[in-house]
């Protein structure tokens, strides 16, 4: 039985249902009659069927498949019901980031979802905060979603892939890539995480690339060799190419970043490092914490830490164990808010308007945040 409409996108709709027969909840995505949706829905069940013949325990931090059916000439796929994306907990928080080791606890699920996919050679492709969600409220556990761009290694689908603000630099420039991107766009989310805004809020692909430039410097020339677009962002001397990327174009969705950080036009190369950035959010800069952002957004892909040497990093190695899987925790005596993500390429979470109430769900997770 459907309950209600809490996601939307150009690819269809997703719905809250009850299964009567069990009388659980769980989340069902109506995707549209097209062409061009059949690609994306073969590979999402793709991914999910991979997990059924591994025999999952649910400990992999993927939203979990129930089944998938037709209806009316329509493809719709059922999931376990999740909580509130990422993305909608900074939203709550005013944006100011969140505590380092709750930080932490997320990163190391995300890895862990990344474990298993990297492990069957398959590359996320659009990992961002909006396709990473809460399991319940109260608890920083979190599962990934969203498998309709994914991909095997050496099989790549499609050159335009990945969200814009978590995109690696070899998509940006049309070169071939593998399952470092996810660690870029991993690198990025951990920092959004911690700062309330995002590491590089491109306006454009071009301004993008200049904000990616004016973090890390230019990149290396043997790097740039084999990319297709080289002469789309950089001159023959190695230099930027400049483009007006209008400031109207902007990511709305965010505050404005202080003085000191990104402005328009961008800075010189280099010109804003990540110390920097982590000076200025933070108050101070973490040394093991800096490590592993730089070595999750280098410019180049085999120089990116890989899912088990994120793992096994000094800024995660003190992580305490935590139960990745069912949280020993009492549910709140509220009405729960469940939503499950849908999102444009470039866009922010299409279900995004919750009750402020200071008595709900996810501000009792927001307070988790803010505490810990």
């Amino acid at each position: 039985m459907l309950l209600e409409e809490i996601g939307s996108g150009s690819f269809g709709r997703v719905f809250r249902a009850l299964n009567q027969k069990t009388g659980i909840q769980c989340a069902i995505k109506c995707m549209k009659k097209c062409p061009k949706f059949e690609q994306i829905i073969r590979q999402e069940l793709h991914v999910f069927e991979l997990l059924e013949l591994e025999g999952p325990n649910g400990d992999e931090n993927i939203v979990e498949f129930y089944e998938s059916f037709s209806w009316n000439g329509n493809t719709c796929i059922v999931f376990e019901l999740l909580c509130v994306n990422l993305y909608q907990i900074m939203s709550r928080n005013n944006f100011k980031g969140l505590p380092c080791m709750t930080v932490k606890k997320m990163s190391a699920c995300i890895l862990n979802s990344l474990k298993f996919l990297h492990n069957h050679q398959i590359i996320h492709c659009d990992l961002k905060p909006e396709n990473v969600l809460m399991v319940r409220p109260g608890y920083p556990l979190v599962k990934v979603i969203d498998f309709g761009s994914s991909c095997r290694v050496g099989h790549t689908l499609y050159t335009y892939i990945q969200s814009r603000f978590y995109r690696a630099p070899e998509v940006i420039l049309g070169m071939e890539y593998d399952t470092a991107i996810d660690i870029w766009s991993l690198g990025c989310i951990i920092m959004e995480l911690l700062t309330g805004t995002p590491l590089f809020p491109g306006a454009d692909e071009y301004d993008q690339m200049a904000c990616i430039v004016e973090v890390l410097g230019l990149p290396p020339p043997s790097f740039l060799r084999k990319a297709k677009r080289l002469r789309t962002f950089f001159c023959d001397s190695g230099r930027l190419r400049h483009h007006s990327a209008g400031q109207e174009k902007a990511s709305l969705t965010y505050p404005a970043r202080s003085p000191l950080l990104h402005t328009m036009p961008r800075g010189l190369p280099g010109s804003l490092p990540l110390e920097v950035l982590l000076q200025h959010s933070l108050g101070g800069v973490d040394s093991d914490l800096l490590d592993f952002i730089q070595r999750c957004v280098c410019w180049v892909p085999s120089g990116r830490l890989t899912v088990i040497e994120a793992l096994n990093h000094p800024w995660l190695r003190s992580l305490k164990s935590i139960n990745m899987r069912r949280p020993e925790i009492v549910d709140s005596p509220e009405k729960k808010e469940n939503t499950t993500n849908v999102s444009e390429p470039d866009g922010k979470c299409a279900n995004s308007q919750l009750s402020p109430s200071a008595t709900d769900p996810l501000s009792a997770t927001i307070r988790l945040a803010v505490e810990a």
